[in-house]
């Protein structure tokens, strides 16, 4: 009989602990974590090994290189200018359109956008497969991550190069207006003209949207 009360005397105090706890985390307040942006994956790695070579670029550095394009902004760097190109004129399969590469890889460089792979372009140059960065606007990028080393274990064989991951602007309110012109200072016969017209409103944080647009 005596141990008959202790096991009640127990499960009564366990039962009014447990309700203690359940009324404890009902009164708990909210806690608003902010968002985290999250690129690749994570594998375990060795304690000693450092972080991957990253290079970033955002949108005060590329408007100080005077790049009109994604192209032109490529070919200013070396490790990524090298291989990369612009393809057009008669002999080719893919005209009007522009490749990066980095170190000379060719189709090994793999590239994001806003940390997505992206389609090929569909007309392949001859046995290239390659994604067309002709066909983002550079006024619609907020900054530009080339990861330099390879990346085959994360992203496939895409990425034995490395990656390059372009993030578009996602707080762009206004109008804006572009034109430029560059020619031969030798022969009229090598030339390009290049005119575009930029506009976006809303703001994510208070409309929940951002609508860009591009005409270029």
């Amino acid at each position: 009989m005596q141990a008959h009360h202790v096991r009640s005397a127990l499960l009564l105090g366990m039962s009014v602990a447990t309700s203690h706890f359940a009324h404890a985390q009902t009164q708990a307040p909210a806690v608003t974590l902010p968002a985290v942006e999250v690129t690749g994956s994570r594998i375990k790695q060795p304690a000693d090994e450092g972080a991957s070579p990253v290079q970033t670029l955002p949108r005060e550095d590329i408007r100080r290189t005077g790049a009109t394009t994604l192209y032109e902004l490529f070919t200013s760097f070396g490790s990524v200018g090298y291989g990369s190109a612009d393809t057009g004129g008669r002999g080719t399969f893919a005209p009007g359109s522009s490749s990066v590469s980095l170190r000379g890889f060719g189709k090994a460089t793999l590239v994001l956008l806003n940390s997505r792979r992206v389609a090929p372009y569909p007309l392949a140059e001859y046995s290239d497969i390659f994604v067309n960065i002709d066909a983002l606007p550079l006024e619609a990028v907020e900054r530009v991550e080339i990861l330099r080393s390879g990346a085959s274990a994360i992203y496939g064989s895409e990425a034995i190069a490395g990656v390059v991951n372009i993030i578009t602007r996602q707080d762009y309110e206004g109008v804006y207006a572009r034109t430029s012109r560059q020619q031969s200072l030798f022969s009229h016969s090598f030339g390009s003209s290049n005119s575009s017209i930029t506009a976006g409103f809303g703001d994510l944080a208070s409309d929940r949207f951002n609508l860009l647009m591009n005409v270029e």
